[in-house]
């Protein structure tokens, strides 16, 4: 990865990471094994899926998240020590990956009933967590028009 984020600030450009998350949206056939599909709630996406093994396949149901499955994620984000040794300007977290707001935040894929679901305060509660813990590992607001960090 070092080489790519080199040739990328050689150019005088900037590189972000992307965090993702598949969430309900993925099959056990498409996983590294051992490797599970979960999900804030066991709700199955609709449609299917390409596999190697099978072809088109449905959704299956991913298992539910216990609370600290959902607070992983926010607090296991990369370190600026990390993001730095890749070479890396900062990191986006994407809201339309399937683990963030549009999977946490949804009460139509949100049915849990603890400190992450029911409530749109209980419901943002991941998204924030996430934003804090990146922005505690790497550091505060970053934009692609920012100086490239030497922390």
């Amino acid at each position: 990865m070092e080489a790519v984020t080199a040739a990328v600030h050689a150019k005088g450009g900037h590189i972000f990471a992307q965090f993702m998350h598949t969430g309900r949206v993925g099959h056990p056939l498409n996983l590294p094994e051992g490797a599970e599909l979960v999900a804030p709630s066991a709700i199955a996406a609709p449609g299917e899926m390409y596999t190697d093994q099978k072809g088109m396949q449905p959704h299956p149901t991913p298992r539910a998240m216990t609370e600290a499955d959902i607070a992983r994620p926010a607090t296991s984000s990369c370190t600026r020590e990390e993001r730095h040794r890749a070479g890396f300007d900062g990191v986006e977290i994407p809201r339309r990956q399937r683990l963030s707001a549009r999977a946490v935040h949804q009460p139509g894929t949100n049915h849990r009933t603890d400190a992450y679901g029911g409530s749109i305060e209980k419901r943002a509660r991941f998204v924030l967590e996430v934003a804090r813990a990146v922005a505690d590992a790497i550091g505060g607001p970053r934009s692609a028009s920012a100086s490239r960090p030497t922390a």
